[in-house]
């Protein structure tokens, strides 16, 4: 959502059990969502393990930390793009085996690295990101197209 800047992410787990990141959101009230390109998959993939709520994801996966700019958690230094969000609220929802925590944040502030920019805008010729679409299953935007929004005025 642009405006307000809204975005959500989904951190599901079974009942009674809060993963480390939903724990830090709630105790922090805000966080960072860093954008995966191609170069970074594999790193990404190594944050998913189910670590001790001691150990870093930074360091296991050989990520950098940086200080945001607007809120308390650190963003990727190796991100494309890092988006700092406050958190606006969370939405829970169960069922027997599983609970999905629908996690939503305003954006405080983006940062964008320079070269995946053109003309003031992200390029996704550049960027080349990767999404999950569920279990181990990832997709490339390599295969991009574009549609003019029609006028009807």
């Amino acid at each position: 959502c642009v405006k307000p800047p809204i975005l959500y992410i989904s951190i599901g787990s079974p009942p009674g059990v809060k993963k480390d990141t939903l724990v830090n959101i709630e105790r922090t009230g805000d966080f960072v969502v860093n954008t995966v390109d191609e170069a970074l998959a594999d790193k990404m993939n190594q944050t998913s393990a189910a670590y001790p709520a001691s150990v870093s994801e930074f360091t296991e996966a050989g990520l950098t930390p940086l200080p945001s700019d607007k809120v308390k958690s650190p963003r990727v230094s190796e991100s494309p793009i890092s988006m700092e969000c406050k958190l606006e609220r969370i939405l829970e929802f169960r069922d027997t085996k599983n609970v999905n925590r629908m996690v939503i944040g305003r954006i405080v502030r983006v940062h964008l690295r320079n070269d995946i920019v053109t003309d003031g805008l992200i390029d996704p010729s550049k960027f080349k990101a990767i999404a999950r679409l569920g279990a181990d299953f990832y997709c490339r935007t390599g295969d991009l197209f574009q549609m003019k929004r029609p006028n009807n005025t």
